[in-house]
């Protein structure tokens, strides 16, 4: 939710079944590196016009083991 804090605990349960919007600044910095495959798709809104790919319910940046590639 909009303003929550948290730690970081490495069980990527939290990266799973979100919209993660992203702005167009971070997506270019992003891109500029080989995820092997496109991480975003499209979302219509000016301020953030991509969010993050799902890949079967999980973050696109999420690896095998649950830890954040990013």
């Amino acid at each position: 939710p909009e303003g929550a804090r948290f730690t970081c605990q490495g069980c990527g349960r939290c990266c799973q079944g979100w919209t993660v919007p992203v702005e167009r600044s971070a997506a270019e910095r992003l891109r500029k590196h080989d995820w092997g495959g496109e991480p975003f798709e499209p979302l219509d809104t000016a301020e953030y016009p991509y969010r993050i790919r799902q890949v079967n319910g999980r973050c696109f940046f999420l690896d095998a083991t649950g830890r954040c590639r990013i």
